[in-house]
């Protein structure tokens, strides 16, 4: 049998953790991302602590302006120097050149880099530039997608598989605000399957990378795919002295409790992954921002003409709903034995929990789960946990 047990950072003190900057969103819940905020603050705490760190600790809420801390200072989040330089880092934009150059705002950041790691697409901030944007994938017979430079989870996304479709969208649905924000446009993609890459920096100032796969559950809405989570691995704990491919072989075995509904590890996408992070690092440089987080989700779909397609589609800078599994299997709070693979995941339903107790039980291997792991703050959810899964490499060979 499998051995299940729950988690609790066990530390000397209570956390002590400042939370920056609380959102005052009306769509997320400002005492619940304060909660998150805070237990992402206690396990960096706890870290601190066993690891003899004498730093104190804060998390950002979302990006926000202020300095770089100082030395004997940790901020978990991203500080920019300015609102301008915020806005151009944080939002899509980022990755695609604007039509007209005339007509782009003032906090506008664009890096030509970025063609190397991103999907073909352009940023449109007014009407004549969406039509312009839009007709050129369909005049070369690519339907085109459209989404907004501020959307997220699925929001604001559209596909325009013809002129009259991109027609009412403009005239219909499209304010002035969603041109002053920016409006992406780029190839639709089906059959997506997506991965993710992180790299946090602790407060000891090691950087960690860990991968995610995130899986999309089928739904009745006009949406491809719900977003229905992901399974985060911490590749430095895979053997090191094991060569890269190997890992990625590995890595592509790894068994899910919810089949085989995950994307596959692609070579490409992962290496794709790491450039864009790396260019992310040197637009920080250049810009003075300041970050310990950079999560990239990338995607592989076929286009409308059958192409694949293999690029970034955005970053979180913020502490997001995967920041504790990802600092979780990244800390050395849970013991890790180097002939094993720890990954944690997200569990969104009692159902989900019972089949990943199911699992374990099938793999004969261990299953933790983490004590307030409980995130409730993603519209519609209201039952949320992180378990923490170890698989012995013989069972991946």
């Amino acid at each position: 049998m499998a051995e299940i047990r729950k988690y609790t950072p066990q530390c000397s003190n209570e956390p002590s953790v400042e939370v920056l900057n609380p959102s005052t969103s009306a769509e997320i819940n400002p005492k619940i991302l304060t909660e998150r905020a805070q237990a992402i603050g206690g396990i960096l705490d706890c870290y601190a602590e066993q690891s003899k760190i004498n730093k104190r600790i804060f998390v950002a809420n979302k990006p926000m302006v202020g300095p770089p801390p100082p030395e004997k200072e940790y901020v978990y989040g991203t500080l920019a120097p300015d609102s301008n330089t915020l806005k151009g880092y944080a939002r899509k934009t980022l990755y695609y050149p604007a039509l007209d150059k005339n007509s782009v705002p003032d906090w506008y950041i664009y890096d030509p880099a970025f063609t190397q790691t991103t999907l073909p697409g352009f940023v449109a901030f007014s009407p004549e530039d969406f039509r312009q944007a839009s007709q050129h994938f369909l005049d070369r017979s690519i339907v085109p997608r459209a989404k907004l430079a501020i959307g997220a989870s699925n929001e604001g996304q559209y596909e325009l598989a013809e002129v009259a479709t991109m027609e009412h969208l403009e005239r219909r649905i499209l304010t002035p605000d969603d041109y002053t924000n920016g409006i992406i446009i780029e190839p639709n993609l089906y059959g997506i399957t997506a991965l993710s890459m992180a790299e946090t920096t602790l407060p000891d100032g090691t950087q960690h990378l860990t991968v995610g796969y995130q899986f999309f559950w089928p739904t009745n809405s006009s949406k491809p795919g719900e977003y229905g989570g992901t399974v985060v691995i911490p590749m430095n704990f895979i053997e090191r002295n094991m060569p890269e491919t190997r890992r990625l072989e590995l890595l592509i075995r790894l068994p899910s409790p919810f089949g085989p509904q995950h994307a596959q590890f692609d070579y490409e996408l992962i290496q794709k992954l790491r450039r864009h992070i790396q260019i992310l690092r040197e637009v920080e440089r250049e810009y003075g921002i300041y970050s310990t987080r950079r999560n990239v989700d990338g995607i592989i779909g076929v286009n409308s003409l059958g192409e694949q397609m293999i690029g970034i589609g955005d970053h979180s800078p913020r502490p997001g709903g995967a920041s504790m599994p990802e600092l979780l299997t990244i800390t050395s709070i849970i013991p890790k034995r180097s002939d094993t693979l720890w990954t944690s995941m997200h569990i969104f339903s009692p159902q989900e929990l019972d089949a990943a107790y199911n699992f374990a039980d099938e793999m004969n291997t261990q299953l933790i789960e983490v004590a307030g792991g409980r995130i409730t703050d993603w519209p519609g959810i209201d039952y949320a946990k992180i378990i923490v899964l170890e698989v012995p490499f013989e069972k991946l060979r």
